[in-house]
């Protein structure tokens, strides 16, 4: 029988049932919202773990982003050794499918060698204290009619809420462009409207950051980013947009797609103007747009 968890902030909830929603009715969590709005409810029921259950298939990075937030901060999924020098084998291709049905991480010995090291460097160079911070905080909580729930990384007592983004390279992780691409002011959003929504005095107290952190040499690769002002505002109202109609998916068990209706395709004005172009460089005739 499964137990739901009341609105709230908890400490301790392993990492496959947060990700499995342990709400009492499907939850809007940041990434779902995003898919909602960018693409439709349709695809967002598709890939939430109550409805569609589809997965993104993970990056070799990805994986090792997950592995260290895991041995950082805790309530990670377990991990699996594995002694070999690469994925090519069939008995190490066995060990990691079988690993993942279980739920676990299967990992190469000598890459964990590498990550060990690397989460040792990360605890000396990281520029705030974890000590001090609530860890893989989750937190359950309903707006606009909607369910909602996040994992918190890192929330410290001055209610600044830092979010770890272990990557190769943090100048091009940290752009502007990047971090808008990545839905991270939508994140950001739904993290404030957690704390918000359950602590009592919170209200305009917290700030949200990222932190990334090139994994292997964090002594000299780490970029901070604050999401506020602008950014943060475009966020709030993404979020805000996509509770209600969550609220109303869910209430009417509804999930539409796309719009099959025709649409007539624009011509973007640099097409036009290269075409131009090329036709006055030929010396050919060419037709006014």
């Amino acid at each position: 029988m499964n137990v739901y968890l009341k609105p709230g902030l908890y400490d301790g909830i392993p990492h496959d049932v947060y990700h499995a929603d342990p709400c009492e009715r499907p939850s809007l969590s940041s990434h779902i919202a995003s898919i909602l709005l960018n693409k439709s409810p349709g695809h967002a029921a598709l890939m939430h773990p109550r409805l569609g259950g589809h997965r993104f298939e993970s990056s070799d990075a990805m994986e090792t982003g997950t592995i260290l937030h895991g041995l950082l901060l805790g309530g990670g999924q377990e991990l699996v050794e594995v002694d070999a020098k690469d994925w090519r084998t069939n008995a190490a291709k066995d060990v990691r499918a079988n690993a993942a049905k279980e739920g676990k991480i299967a990992v190469l010995r000598d890459k964990l060698a590498r990550i060990q090291i690397a989460l040792e460097l990360v605890k000396k160079y990281l520029p705030f204290d974890l000590s001090s911070a609530k860890t893989e905080v989750t937190a359950i909580w309903e707006s606009c009619g909607a369910p909602c729930r996040c994992r918190i990384d890192a929330m410290l007592p001055d209610l600044w809420i830092w979010d770890l983004k272990f990557v190769d390279d943090a100048v091009v992780s940290a752009a502007d462009r990047n971090i808008a691409a990545s839905n991270y002011h939508v994140q950001a959003a739904a993290n404030i409207d957690a704390i918000e929504s359950t602590t009592p005095d919170a209200q305009g107290r917290v700030h949200f950051g990222l932190c990334f952190v090139e994994w292997e040499h964090p002594q000299i690769g780490i970029q901070r980013r604050e999401i506020s002002g602008q950014l943060l505002h475009v966020g709030q109202q993404r979020w805000n947009r996509a509770k209600p109609l969550w609220a109303k998916c869910l209430t009417e068990n509804k999930w539409p797609g796309y719009s099959v209706d025709i649409i007539e395709a624009q011509c973007p004005s640099w097409v036009a103007s290269d075409e131009l172009a090329a036709s006055i460089e030929q010396g050919g005739s060419s037709v006014p747009f």
